[in-house]
């Protein structure tokens, strides 16, 4: 038996869940159907063992207002409220209940049938916050990862130490050429994308050690030879 709760259980069914692409065609409009919901849903709901029974709680007539060649036209409608209730199987006593109301302007028995289907719809893709993008899964998974990128920790660059930070500048010391000095602090505000000239070793990025430790023991070996 899990030991999930019910809450526990539905949000491993969201996690399986991240994105359903809109498929059908109607109204005008691109829209996830039921069966692609219930395609993507249901194997999860199985799995984790829950139950979702959908109720119709009232229905009543109503006026719906629309325009229609720039004049609003008045016509019968209906609007139902229906209750969504998840169960889990293994303590059928653990529920949680959402209620939903949705309208139409027909008064049919057709229509009645379609507020379900509706309801069921959006229901399910509302309540584990489904993306029902137009775009391919690869798209919408890139869209959530800059998202995320966006409301990171930013990320912290390690320094080199304070042995290290001493150690360049006993070699610039000892290389006692200013100009060199001067084009390396100015090579490393341009990449560093630092608003002043870089002036501390003890700022240096840990990446940069190694270049700049390279670039000035040259240069001595250089002056070595020089004055050999």
């Amino acid at each position: 038996m899990s030991t999930k709760n019910l809450y526990q259980k539905l949000l491993e069914v969201r996690k399986q869940v991240q994105y359903i692409k809109k498929s059908a065609d109607g109204y005008k409009f691109k829209y996830a159907s039921e069966g692609d919901i219930l395609s993507a849903i249901r194997p999860m709901m199985d799995e984790q063992g829950v139950w979702l029974e959908m109720e119709m709680l009232s229905m009543k007539e109503v006026e719906c207002q629309s325009i229609v060649q720039g004049k609003v036209v008045t016509s019968q409608g209906l609007r139902v409220e229906f209750e969504f209730k998840w169960v889990n199987c293994e303590k059928p006593e653990e529920v949680i209940v959402k209620h939903m109301a949705v309208q139409d302007a027909e008064t049919c028995i057709k229509t009645i049938g379609s507020l379900y289907t509706y309801a069921n719809r959006y229901f399910l893709y509302k309540f584990f916050s489904v993306a029902t993008d137009k775009d391919d899964p690869d798209a919408v998974e890139n869209k959530q990862k800059k998202i995320v990128s966006a409301y990171e920790e930013p990320k912290v660059e390690e320094r080199i130490t304070e042995e290290e930070a001493l150690n360049l500048e006993a070699l610039l010391l000892d290389l006692d050429d200013d100009q060199f000095c001067k084009g390396l602090k100015q090579y490393l505000a341009k990449k560093l994308e630092l608003k002043i000239a870089f002036s501390d070793w003890r700022a240096l990025p840990r990446e940069r050690y190694s270049e700049c430790f390279g670039w000035i023991k040259t240069k001595l070996k250089d002056k070595e030879a020089a004055q050999a």
